[in-house]
């Protein structure tokens, strides 16, 4: 057994305690219960004794997670997203937690935690506004403004949903304003900067530390820029991890109410029905046909993309399916299951509570069958006028 495959053990049996477990209330608590597991430094890169973890390797740990908790898998989904994807960025350029100079490259510079960087820092956990990597598309084009400075910056607007707000160190933003969208990971802001305008506290994803974020003057230098002049390939790698990343939580969800509604089906009468039997079987075919599409996405080299545009498309294809037939799945259920599961704390109705914000994030249906219509028509997908 090599040195890798012991310590990729020791990931998935980590994951599989922590979804075992009951996990602290609040955000803060449970990203440094996954920060002591080792699993927010997973995506370091092997240059720096990271375990540099697959894309493949990140969906699998999310599922096994969001089965426990979506609302901690949900937060750590853009951080899995964001610290995977720009992990490669040979232009990015970042202030290491904790120091007082600007450490050039990624494999020495990113803010992974103190556990894989060996400085006495607090965990480091990035946040990710919701759709951000998707906000720089014609059809959603969203976030704040950027004012140029001297070295740098100014940010103002709001960030309609971050994830994780309330215990991430940086925020990954996609800002408009200069000719070219800017990608920015910065150090999340004081609360003179940062005014928090509406806490997310509804029954979706609760305790995730979501909030929406207006920034207020926020200077951001230079140095924070996450891209160059591959724009276009880090947003595209952004989008590619993002999207993967967050359907895994979405398939978790739906596997563990599959898993709920076999145990009702095998412990009571209900399971001698036609009905029950025949809702059990379409479920397994939409969970095969999930698996399938997000298994396929993370096949391609991940720090690689020929294609852009084309990238952004199928990124946008598999988050599509997989929010949309999640409820699905979850809605069936519910059926087999009964009565019993409409109850406040029965595990299968907060999961139908959590499944439901997945066609309702960036890109939400409209902008998303859009996006794909107009690529399989060839129409340019700035084209204008667009429907109204």
């Amino acid at each position: 057994m090599n040195d890798r495959s012991d310590r990729w053990r020791e990931l998935r049996r980590a994951a599989s305690a922590l979804a075992a477990a009951a996990l602290p209330e609040s955000m803060r608590d449970r990203l440094a219960a996954l920060d002591e597991a080792g699993i927010l430094a997973m995506n370091a890169p092997a240059a720096t004794g990271g375990f540099a973890a697959t894309l493949a390797e990140n969906v699998e740990i999310l599922r096994v997670l969001a089965a426990s908790c979506g609302s901690t898998a949900w937060a750590l989904a853009g951080h899995c997203a964001l610290a995977g994807a720009l992990r490669s960025s040979a232009t990015l350029q970042h202030q290491a937690p904790g120091q007082g100079c600007t450490i050039d490259h990624v494999h020495s510079g990113m803010p992974w935690s103190a556990a894989s960087s060996g400085r006495n820092t607090p965990p480091a956990f990035l946040g990710c506004a919701a759709g951000g990597p998707f906000a720089t598309t014609p059809v959603a084009a969203a976030g704040p403004t950027a004012t140029p400075t001297l070295g740098g910056w100014t940010l103002d607007g709001v960030l309609p949903l971050v994830a994780g707000f309330e215990a991430c160190t940086h925020i990954f933003v996609a800002a408009h304003g200069t000719a070219a969208p800017l990608l920015l990971l910065v150090p999340r802001p004081g609360p003179e900067l940062a005014v928090v305008v509406a806490p997310w506290e509804g029954p979706s994803m609760p305790v995730s530390g979501a909030h929406s974020v207006e920034l207020r003057g926020l200077p951001v230098a230079a140095g924070d820029l996450v891209a160059g002049e591959d724009a276009a390939a880090v947003l595209a790698r952004v989008q590619r991890w993002y999207s993967a990343c967050q359907s895994a939580v979405f398939l978790g969800l739906a596997e563990r109410a599959h898993e709920l509604a076999v145990a009702v089906g095998r412990a009571s009468p209900r399971g001698a029905l036609p009905g029950v039997q025949f809702a059990l079987g379409r479920m397994r075919a939409l969970l095969a046909a999930m698996e399938a599409l997000l298994a396929e996405s993370c096949t391609a080299p991940a720090d690689v993309v020929d294609d852009p545009a084309g990238e952004g498309v199928r990124a946008c294809v598999l988050r599509y399916y997989l929010t949309n037939e999640a409820p699905r799945v979850v809605q069936l259920a519910l059926e087999v299951i009964g009565a019993p599961g409409v109850r406040e704390r029965a595990p299968i109705a907060q999961i139908l509570r959590d499944v439901q914000l997945g066609p309702l994030l960036p890109l939400d249906n409209d902008a998303a069958r859009e996006l794909i219509g107009k690529s399989a028509l060839g129409v340019d997908l700035a084209a204008s006028p667009r429907w109204q």
